[in-house]
């Protein structure tokens, strides 16, 4: 155990290490993804009434988040920072909401490692700094919880101020419903325990729910509903037919890549994972820690959206799951501890030694304190731009695959750090387009072309780069992280 001031110490520690993790990767200032380069195009195309709208570019975000976007840059401009402001603030006060949470849920030294694990998370600091709107997710589930933990009951002083914030921060993030509907049962077993009036809960989740059904309506349901979503989550819809081994299959596979979202592929980590889960449960249906509730049902919540193929189990729309699973698996592993302490306890020695183990390569592998020495970058769209900008031939005609479009887009037209670069007239096209030969046909009416390719994966490059030396002569190029600037030119033998 760690006493009360040593225990202060540690954990300021530990949100001041976790703190400037996600501080670091904001001012190393990686390119804007694919999708958060197409959100940002819609907020420099519409007004706060226009966002209102479903997004263009194939895109989904609560509509407060938008509009908080809208606001930032109304004010700093659009550029990388004010972005990912939002995200960035949303990061910082989770750490310090989570510190909270871990030392109610926990006891010490659990609730520091749990503290120490979730904020120095890879998955914390990446998204703490991506523009998009998922570190807000974290945000909102754990203020809910936090809030939750505080006031313990919903009674005639409190219950027009719960109604407000849920209401409002059902507009800043889609699984807020899934925290809602778990404080609902939560809070509906302690009243029922403790024998309180049912009015001030039923006004309260009435507005809350109220303002959810307004939400669907506007907002989500034309999303949802959308081709293009049903499209590309499809495979990431839980399928729950139990009696079809494909679709079993299909399930376990969706729920195994949670685990590897907080401990990574080690099979030794995910299982230690699933077995500290398994625990939790069960330990805490025993000692009727209602708590468990609040952790447990949004991600259930999830799953059941997901089986009508309402919620998509995709890593990036789960990362609301990262901290409330921390927590749940450190309650297992805090259960196990518990009774290893005793005399000949060798069976709850032998499974914390394993849960230990398991959990301490999974936290190796998803740490973060690699991005101190090698920043993260994911797909460097911004670099092959600036590098045309600089070219001596930089006015020639640039011809964008299909995902490079955006981010010519984005930096030609909004990024106000950007505003000075001078590169030629955008070739769009479209899905399934043969660049190659798209490419030579260009040529015949163009001197020397452009090509700028981003969202590629390196091994897609390097085939891009064999196919234009069969066709065409490649003048110069400029390689970065899943993107490409190509200088092309014909061959002396075509126009012989």
């Amino acid at each position: 155990m760690v006493g009360e001031q040593r225990y202060r110490w540690i954990e300021r520690f530990v949100l001041l290490v976790s703190m400037s993790l996600c501080v670091l990767l904001f001012v190393q200032d990686r390119s804007l993804l694919l999708d958060s380069l197409n959100v940002a195009r819609n907020i420099g195309e519409r007004s706060f009434i226009g966002l209102v709208d479903p997004l263009s570019y194939e895109q989904s975000a609560p509509l407060l988040f938008l509009w908080i976007s809208e606001l930032c840059t109304s004010i700093m401009g659009i550029t990388h920072y004010s972005l990912r402001i939002l995200p960035l603030l949303a990061g910082l006060v989770s750490l310090l909401l989570f510190a909270d949470i871990s030392k109610t849920v926990l006891k010490s030294p659990f609730s520091l490692i749990a503290l120490f694990w979730f904020g120095t998370h890879q998955l914390t600091a990446r998204y703490a700094t991506e523009y998009k709107q998922y570190m807000v997710d974290v945000f909102v589930g754990l203020l809910i919880i936090w809030i939750v933990l505080k006031i313990k009951k919903v009674n005639k002083h409190n219950w027009w101020k719960l109604s407000i914030g849920g209401a409002i921060l059902i507009w800043l993030s889609m699984p807020s419903v899934f925290f809602v509907i778990s404080a609902a049962i939560y809070l509906s077993l302690v009243r029922n325990r403790e024998n309180h009036s049912w009015r001030p809960l039923i006004y309260t989740f009435g507005c809350v729910g109220f303002s959810f059904l307004a939400n669907y309506l506007i907002v989500l349901s034309p999303t949802i509903g959308s081709d293009h979503m049903q499209d590309f989550h499809n495979n990431f819809f839980l399928e729950g037919k139990i009696f079809d081994l494909d679709s079993l299959s299909h399930d376990f596979g969706l729920i195994i890549g949670q685990a590897r979202m907080v401990v990574g592929k080690s099979g030794l980590a995910i299982g230690a994972v699933l077995i500290s889960v398994v625990i939790c449960i069960f330990g805490s249906v025993k000692s009727k820690r209602y708590e468990l509730i609040l952790l447990l049902l949004p991600i259930v919540g999830a799953y059941g959206a997901s089986l009508v193929d309402k919620y998509s189990i995709i890593e990036r729309l789960m990362l609301f799951s990262l901290p409330i699973s921390i927590l749940i698996v450190m309650m297992g592993v805090q259960y196990v501890y518990q009774r290893s302490v005793f005399k000949n306890a060798y069976v709850s020695k032998f499974v914390f030694g394993i849960l230990a183990l398991g959990l301490i390569v999974g936290f190796v592998e998803k740490q973060s304190f690699k991005y101190i020495v090698d920043p993260f970058e994911h797909e460097d769209n911004r670099s092959s731009l600036v590098y045309i900008s600089n070219h001596i031939e930089k006015d020639r005609k640039i011809i964008c695959t299909q995902h490079a479009e955006a981010a010519y887009d984005y930096y030609t037209r909004y990024d106000e750090s950007y505003k000075d670069m001078s590169v030629g007239a955008a070739v769009p096209t479209v899905y399934g387009t043969d660049i190659s030969e798209f490419a030579l046909g260009r040529l015949y009416t163009e001197e020397k072309l452009w090509i700028l390719c981003n969202h590629y994966h390196e091994e897609e490059i390097d085939k891009l780069i064999n196919n234009l030396e069969k066709v065409v002569q490649i003048e110069n190029s400029h390689r970065a992280k899943s993107s490409a600037a190509i200088l092309i030119s014909i061959k002396d033998s075509i126009n012989k």
